[in-house]
């Protein structure tokens, strides 16, 4: 589900010590803003503000957007304008996964665009043109998650390797419509489906183990449909996993057990039926979770205290990962 939001910028005013202080700041159209839905951002290693929209890549100083799109003349500009996601690798660097335009990478320095697209006649070549999530891991790896299975791109050489379901393999990847991409403190990489669960991707035995809803088993993913992934920050061997309608999970990656936070689970009656559209911890152990129409929610997940915030324009929020991850941080 794609959200359609103006941008938002989020302060949390001494945190926890005032905790129901909320401040508001609007960036809109008429602020320079391209296209008022914003879909991902990132703040770069200089402090600009990225955001990736349907109608191009913007940059933010503080002051003033600068706005990139495609011009059809010029081949080192971005190849499409619908871009899903935005993530930086080596400073100076962002890499864009685009709708229908592939994997772009910019050179802020050069402010020229390297593209990636798919070639039905390459097996090198990244799989799809749909680009919705991008990760760069700690070996420097560029993975993409499409709607036509997982890619991991070595620079050096320009050449994709492609991860796709096999049905009869079971250590292959659960589902290829890919739309959120994590790496843990193992260096394993998670890939988040929309329908059939989650997977994960072990570089050192190159497989994949699968995660998926199994009714006898009160220990396994509580919903197949996910949206989104964040670390734990307390706990780095444990993950955070929102689903569409089913709650929010917590898995302890060594054991494969997962503990579930949702509606009428653990004791949270408060905790809203509706689409987790983001996840972030935060350092005092609470988890800041987005919404799809139910507002943002402040979860302790060992008190069980739960607060939701819902105003006016919370009502209308649906933030992704980069979204919370930038507001927070900013």
């Amino acid at each position: 589900m794609k959200p359609h939001i103006l941008y938002i910028i989020i302060v949390f005013t001494s945190l926890f010590a005032v905790e129901n202080e909320i401040t508001m700041e609007h960036l809109s159209l008429e602020d320079g803003l391209s296209q008022s839905s914003v879909y991902s951002i990132v703040q770069d290693n200089k402090g600009f503000m990225w955001f990736a929209t349907e109608d191009g890549l913007n940059k933010y100083d503080g002051y003033t957007f600068t706005v990139y799109k495609n011009n059809p003349s010029d081949k080192n500009s971005l190849s499409h304008n619908s871009i899903y996601s935005i993530c930086e690798g080596k400073p100076g660097v962002l890499w864009i996964g685009t709708w229908e335009g592939g994997l772009n990478k910019y050179d802020i320095e050069t402010e020229k665009f390297t593209r990636y697209l798919n070639n039905a006649n390459d097996s090198t070549s990244i799989s799809s043109n749909s680009v919705y999530a991008v990760l760069v891991d700690k070996n420097g790896n560029i993975w993409a998650g499409t709607d036509n299975g997982l890619n991991k791109l070595d620079e050096s050489t320009g050449k994709f390797t492609r991860y796709h379901n096999d049905p009869q393999n079971k250590s292959s990847l659960a589902d290829n419509s890919v739309h959120k991409l994590l790496e843990d403190a193992n260096g394993n990489i998670w890939a988040a489906g929309l329908y059939d669960g989650l997977s994960r991707y072990n570089p050192l035995k190159d497989n994949f183990t699968v995660y998926v809803h199994n009714p006898a088993d009160e220990n396994s993913l509580y919903n197949n449909s996910i949206s989104s992934l964040a670390n734990d920050l307390k706990d780095p061997f444990k993950i955070w996993v929102g689903t569409v309608g089913g709650g929010l999970d917590r898995l302890d990656i060594n054991s494969g057990k997962f503990e579930h936070f949702g509606y009428g689970h653990n004791g949270l009656k408060e905790f809203p039926k509706d689409e987790i559209t983001a996840i972030i911890p935060d350092s005092s152990g609470y988890i800041w979770i987005g919404t799809y129409s139910s507002g943002l929610i402040a979860l302790n997940p060992d008190s069980k205290i739960i607060q939701v915030y819902k105003r006016k324009l919370l009502d209308q929020l649906s933030l992704t990962v980069n979204d919370i991850y930038c507001l927070y941080k900013s």
